[in-house]
């Protein structure tokens, strides 16, 4: 037992970054048991939930993990659209169940657990794509994407898999956002 407990508070100062799936869910989990929903911060929040959902699913249907060093579609855009996705989710989330300051808990995950993510997924692209991944990473920001979209020869949709993004999983977690939202909704908005 000792070993166990030795061991994850080892990967929570070492490791963080294993531990963001699982926080994420929670926090998402806590977000709709804690729902006090207002009118328009639902709306507004529901439509970036939406719209964090959608850039995951886009992602999803590209990436092809360790394989090939993925710059088409979202990946032009930023090189961790699934974190992006995240924090989009996460952001409306936050204002879709009128907890808007539970902003603020999502920096600090974003920053505890996402960021050291972030720096190990680089590192490991490095390594594997070298040279190729270099001239990537100077021409597309990590997580915030920047101007001139209309040049970034990766926003060619015509590559966009669906087979893919059922592979990674992607569909699942969609629904489940959907459903939490919808939850929301129904129970928490008066009036309705």
């Amino acid at each position: 037992m000792e070993i166990g407990v030795r061991q994850f508070w080892h990967d929570l100062r070492r490791r963080r970054y294993r531990f963001r799936q699982p926080v994420s869910l929670l926090f998402c989990i806590l977000l709709v048991a804690w729902a006090r929903p207002f009118l328009w911060g639902f709306v507004i929040g529901a439509g970036l939930c939406t719209a964090g959902l959608l850039l995951r699913l886009w992602a999803s249907g590209y990436i092809r993990k360790s394989r090939v060093l993925e710059t088409r579609g979202p990946y032009g855009l930023v090189r961790h659209p699934q974190y992006l996705g995240n924090t989009l989710v996460a952001v409306g989330g936050s204002l879709a169940v009128g907890r808007p300051l539970a902003i603020v808990a999502w920096a600090l995950i974003l920053y505890l657990f996402f960021v050291p993510a972030i720096r190990r997924e680089d590192a490991k692209l490095h390594r594997r794509f070298g040279s190729a991944w270099e001239e990537w990473r100077q021409n597309t920001p990590a997580l915030v994407p920047s101007p001139p979209f209309s040049t970034n020869p990766g926003l060619d949709l015509g590559e966009w898999s669906l087979r893919q993004c059922f592979h990674n999983g992607e569909p699942v977690w969609f629904a489940l956002a959907l459903l939490a939202l919808t939850y929301v909704f129904l129970i928490g908005l008066p009036g309705f």
